[in-house]
């Protein structure tokens, strides 16, 4: 307990430490200036000053730019407090470098800051960014991309024009609607402000402005009507407002709504379960104790019962074991590879048929003998290869599901569990409807919790029908008593008997009992060289309880291995916007 105190008190102080430095190096973007003048040729030139506040030391900046919206970008030179930066790619103080591809541009400023603030500048010429029309051209730029990783505050954008001109030619939009946003027009320039921007957010505006202004040819596909665009924004802004209405109309009845979907869904889950998910009682006043197996049911139906109708790749491990038990097989155990410096020798565990009386096997049984039988013929013997087809194949995986579906079909049949298909669907379809309306809601409700929380009750609905299986009486009574069995098998308290010892070892497996439990299981065993002759360990191996709890947990963990599958994680690419970031 000591060391747990210890161990908790080193993991707060770490975490606190990673904490402390985390926040020791931090930084905020405080001031954006950007001026952006169209010259009389079409280009533009952009001065954009970036005021950066430091806590920590930072020794580099980069700013990029998606190739998308023009066709050239040209004439680049950084800044750094007004200080002109020299281009290099020896990333050494005092210098600037600027890369070009396919897909962007970025430039990586080089400095030494700590703890102070720094205006850092760029200035770049674009070529092709404005859409010409024959008597407008239109000038749509994204002054701010989504690729910056934190918040810009304090935001000036300034666009120039050649030459002065009256505001009432000038047509201007925004399309964030940001709060605390301003447009101002004056002779031969626009000034657009705002507070804050938040990370990963862009910041477009639209301009249009007379095509006189520049001395540019029209483009063949440019299109641009200041009035139509007008047009569409009232719409746009038209239906804004209705949807807003309408929200605040909706929003009251959505909250109530969200409430009551919560207690409707958690209410008809207990009902249900309350009336349909209930065990009939075995008429059995008190339970007897068991401490050998009460039945000679096969380890996978029993496994069935008490682990919620599952089948695992235990309850096959177990059924092999049993018929090697009952005289089917003989599993033989040797040592594989060389025990060198580069390789260690592992555990292997072969079968070996023996003759016995196959009408004594149900049909899944059967299936299993068979197949292992095949699989013997053709040198696939040991408990590593008995299900493996080679890299790629899933043969072996699908005989395992097929013949997990044998088994639970035949314990179905044994009338152990009540199915109400019925009950099920009702259950399963209710949920289903109060989770559409619990998602539309989460949609419309000012109180996002409720519609939360009534998403969370309908898939705790829809878990809850997996208990809608109840036991009947008669497996009620069986179920009783393997339990009490199983308990007993865990704790050790099992019977000594000869005839039992071996039985032990397959429903322990069958249970999933491994590890200390299993050696305590093995230790209280009183084990004889001709109790469990279809193992057969290896020369010069000591038929002793410590033996056998190694045999049996290298056999089991093998063969789990061997018939267990598993799927790769899918894996998806993420797009980029301009943006950066300072380390």
């Amino acid at each position: 307990m000591r060391f747990i105190y210890q161990a908790v008190i080193l993991l707060v102080f770490g975490l606190l430490l990673t904490l402390e430095a985390a926040q020791a190096k931090e930084y905020h973007i405080v001031q954006l200036d950007i001026v952006a003048t169209i010259q009389e040729d079409g280009s533009i030139r952009f001065t954009e000053t970036r005021a950066f506040a430091f806590t920590g030391s930072f020794s580099w900046v980069t700013w990029s730019l998606p190739l998308r919206g023009y066709s050239e970008l040209r004439d680049v030179s950084a800044y750094d407090n007004d200080i002109p930066l020299s281009q290099s790619t020896s990333e050494e103080p005092g210098t600037f470098n600027f890369t070009q591809n396919r897909n962007r541009a970025e430039i990586k400023w080089h400095f030494e800051a700590k703890d102070e603030r720094r205006d850092i500048r760029i200035e770049y010429t674009l070529d092709g960014a404005l859409a010409v029309d024959q008597e407008w051209t239109e000038f749509f730029w994204n002054f701010i991309g989504r690729g910056w990783e934190r918040p810009t505050s304090n935001i000036s954008i300034t666009v120039e024009f050649p030459e002065e001109i009256s505001s009432e030619f000038l047509h201007f939009w925004s399309e964030t609607g940001l709060e605390n946003e301003s447009f101002f027009a004056e002779a031969g320039k626009i000034t657009y402000t705002t507070e804050r921007v938040r990370a990963r957010r862009a910041l477009p505006l639209r301009i249009v402005f007379p095509t006189s202004l520049i001395n540019k040819e029209p483009m063949a596909d440019a299109s641009v009507d200041p009035f139509a665009i007008q047009a569409e924004y009232d719409r746009i802004f038209r239906e804004a407002e209705e949807a807003a209405a309408f929200r605040a109309r909706v929003e009251p009845i959505a909250n109530i709504g969200a409430f009551i979907l919560i207690f409707l869904s958690l209410g008809i889950t207990i009902y249900v379960l309350l009336n349909y998910g209930r065990h009939a009682t075995s008429g059995r006043r008190f339970v007897e104790e068991y401490d050998a197996p009460p039945t000679d049911t096969e380890p996978a139906l029993i496994g069935w019962l008490l682990f919620s109708r599952i089948i695992t790749s235990h309850h096959l491990v177990a059924t092999i074991l049993d018929l090697s038990r009952r005289g089917f097989y003989k599993i033989r155990h040797e040592k594989s590879g060389k025990n060198s410096l580069f390789s260690t020798e592992k555990d292997e565990f072969y079968l070996e048929k023996s003759e016995a009386d196959e009408s004594q096997l149900n049909s899944w049984e059967k299936k299993l003998y068979s197949f292992i039988n095949s699989r013997i013929k053709i040198g696939k013997d040991s408990f590593s290869k008995l299900f493996d087809y080679g890299s790629g194949s899933d043969k072996g995986y699908k005989w395992i599901q097929e013949w997990n579906k044998a088994v639970a079909e035949d314990a179905r049949n044994k009338g152990w569990v009540t199915y109400q298909p019925k009950v099920i669907l009702f259950q399963a379809g209710v949920q289903f409807v109060i989770l559409a309306l619990a998602i539309l809601s989460l949609f419309w409700t000012s109180v996002q919790a409720y519609a939360i929380a009534a998403i969370v009750a309908c898939l705790f609905g829809f878990f809850a029908c997996f208990f809608l299986y109840p036991r009947t009486e008669t497996g009620q009574e069986f179920y009783e008593k393997w339990r009490s069995y199983y308990k007993n098998l865990r704790a050790g308290q099992i019977s000594k008997d000869a005839e039992y010892q071996a039985a032990h070892i397959v429903y322990a497996v069958n249970f999933g009992i491994s590890g200390k439990k299993f050696q305590t299981l093995t230790s209280s065993l009183k084990f004889e060289e001709n109790q469990m002759t279809w193992l057969i360990l290896m020369p010069g191996m000591t038929f002793n309880p410590a033996a056998i709890t190694g045999a049996v947990n290298s056999m089991n963990t093998t063969l789990t291995t061997s018939v267990s599958t598993g799927s790769g994680a899918i894996s998806g690419s993420a797009g980029g916007g301009s943006g950066g970031g300072a380390g």
